[in-house]
């Protein structure tokens, strides 16, 4: 029963930290999709030192040309960092950088 109860409130809990600041996570939900767009071309050795900078404008821009009517349209940006370590050790070095770790 307790089980069920943290897990409710958890999800709930959630929900309204997402609505507080809907625009900040769906933007990192826009950079996170484009980021693993970028893993599933170069999975294996990624696109290289600083690969994620040099190129997610390129993937994003791709991304809205294959996605015309996406709800993220309004949110596209230049940044900076994936927001996500994990995938940009993913993006910038491939499968072969997470043995690194």
């Amino acid at each position: 029963m307790l089980i069920s109860i943290l897990l409710v409130t958890g999800i709930l809990f959630s929900a309204k930290i997402y609505y507080l600041k809907k625009d900040s996570a769906d933007g990192r939900l826009l950079v996170w999709t484009v980021c693993l767009t970028m893993i599933k071309e170069k999975p294996l050795t990624g696109w290289g030192v600083n690969g994620f900078q040099k190129n997610y404008l390129l993937k994003q821009g791709e991304y809205f040309k294959n996605h015309p009517n996406s709800p993220w349209a309004d949110l596209a940006d230049d940044t900076t960092s994936p927001f996500n370590e994990f995938l940009k050790v993913g993006v910038e070095y491939g499968i072969i950088g997470y043995f690194s770790i």
